[in-house]
């Protein structure tokens, strides 16, 4: 075996010849030959490895790999290069996919780091929203935003876990996955989403989100279509509403549209841009306008690209007439200005006067009603619960069904005496108004008579009991059919207290 080691740091060259062929060499061999030949010491330490690696043909050597096994040519030349493996700041884990984020951030001081500032790099790594993830330690101990590194003994390089909320584990990892099969995933993510309004409406822009980071146009555009919206913020889950106003952080506004931008995804900002310019006059929770967003990335030919399509889309506007044209800037401030007055008529009036057709998931830092509230530290479980209404009938719908055969004569019992009652009031009232009417229309007659006779006979007292029972039983007749539906003529024994109001009724006409 004869061939050539360059080293490049020194720009030396040395011949490596072995004609032992009884001993297998392997690559570490070679590397330590190469540190004694030209006096290299590997190190170890606080900021990184500092250590050889070969190459042969445009391929790196590994150290267990046998030298006869990799058929070096004759004559040929090895690289040798001095690589420094840097450790990172911190690890990041996200546990829904398995995968671990290294964190390079010199800004990120041991002691003055809090936990928000992690957060926010952990959410940029990931392409999570702020609200929809926590970070935890590995005995897993929830972590606050407003305290730092040091006060939980969190040391220099540790790995902390991604914790998101509990049974959403397959919605983001399709959300994360649609970008390799767009069609399967997309369907997968929109029937997972919640059957309640606020909840889905949370849901929608967490995907939105995700799928800015991660390009996937398909996923984007469904989400879409269904009420999703890339110039607004993700917001809160509806059980941690409560606490909107306390996180004024400004990374709490970032939007899909924020998001897709600074991941350079062409894609989405083209569909964002086409479904409505006015997308791109939003500005960040620092107050940076998309162009500008757009021209502080790096320099690639997706930045100039997402930038251009940005810029030609910044000093137009549409033309109203043929001396006024509105500037897009105006439009968006109109278009703002009509969805406040929309979400407000909603909540004051109802949905009879708004033109919104399904609730708003306004962020006014109110708890909302129905909906568990989730506090720190206390019952924060990060667990998604269903609102009090659907509990209520989930639960309503269990006690029905578990009725026993006793429960339910004494339910349909109480059922056909509360029907036969209200029909007896019923026929009562009709028989009154009728008997009061047949005496109006006889006729000023009967009213003379009565009037001269200051003292009605007993046979003029009888004939009219027997009048009023004769009309009675036609009036019976008449309706026999209403009380055939009602239930009142039925082949079943009728409880005893009916039977009793209907004969004490029955003898008071």
């Amino acid at each position: 075996m004869y061939f050539i080691v360059s080293f490049e740091p020194t720009r030396e060259h040395a011949i490596y010849q072995n004609e032992n062929t009884g001993k297998q060499f392997r690559v570490e061999d070679l590397l330590r030959w190469i540190c004694r030949r030209f006096h290299f010491e590997s190190s170890t330490g606080e900021t990184g490895n500092r250590r050889l690696s070969l190459v042969y043909d445009s391929t790196e050597l590994r150290s267990h790999w046998f030298l006869e096994d990799i058929h070096i040519r004759f004559g040929s030349t090895v690289r040798c290069m001095v690589k420094e493996d840097r450790i990172p700041d911190y690890r990041l884990f996200l546990q829904i996919r398995n995968e671990t984020f290294d964190v390079f951030d010199a800004k990120l001081h041991p002691t003055q780091t809090t936990i928000l500032q992690l957060r926010i790099v952990a959410s940029h790594k990931s392409g999570i929203p702020l609200s929809a993830f926590r970070l935890v330690m590995d005995t897993n101990t929830e972590l606050f935003d407003h305290v730092r590194l040091s006060q939980y003994d969190i040391d220099y390089r540790a790995t902390l876990t991604i914790q998101t909320w509990v049974g959403w584990s397959d919605f983001y990892t399709y959300a994360i996955k649609g970008r390799n099969d767009s069609n399967r995933y997309t369907k997968a993510v929109i029937k997972l989403l919640s059957s309640d309004e606020l909840v889905r409406q949370y849901m929608l822009q967490v995907a939105l989100y995700i799928a800015a980071h991660y390009g996937n146009v398909d996923l984007a555009r469904a989400l879409l279509q269904l009420g999703a919206r890339a110039d607004r913020p993700v917001g809160y889950h509806p059980s941690r509403q409560w606490c909107s106003e306390e996180c004024l952080h400004a990374e709490y506004f970032r939007c899909p549209i924020h998001e897709a931008i600074e991941s350079q995804q062409v894609g989405i900002v083209l569909l964002f841009g086409s479904r409505d310019v006015a997308i791109l006059q939003k500005p960040d929770g620092y107050g940076i306008k998309p162009w500008r967003l757009a021209l502080r990335q790096e320099t690639s030919l997706k930045q100039r690209e997402i930038a251009l399509f940005i810029l030609t889309k910044q000093f137009g506007g549409i033309r109203v007439s043929s001396k006024v044209t509105i500037a897009y800037r105006h439009i968006y401030i109109f278009k703002q200005w009509a969805d406040r007055a929309r979400e407000q008529i909603y909540a004051k009036y109802g949905v009879q006067y708004s033109s919104l057709k399904r609730k708003p998931l306004i962020n006014h830092g109110e708890s909302l009603l129905g909906y568990k509230i989730l506090v720190d530290g206390y019952n924060n479980n990060f667990q998604d619960y269903y609102s009090t209404a659907e509990y209520a009938k989930e639960k309503m719908r269990t006690t029905c069904v578990t009725l026993d055969e006793r429960e339910k004569i004494k339910l349909k019992n109480t059922e056909i005496y509360m029907r036969n009652f209200n029909v007896v009031n019923l026929l009562q009232a009709k028989a009154l108004t009728n008997a009061a009417s047949t005496q109006q229309t006889k006729g000023t007659q009967s009213s003379t008579i009565v009037s001269d006779s200051n003292e009605i006979s007993p046979g003029k007292k009888l004939w009219t009991k027997v009048a009023k029972l004769y009309r009675l039983e036609t009036f019976l007749l008449r309706n026999a059919i209403d009380l055939i539906e009602a239930g009142l003529i039925t082949d079943e024994v009728s409880p005893t207290p009916s039977r009793h109001v209907c004969r004490y009724e029955t003898t008071s006409l």
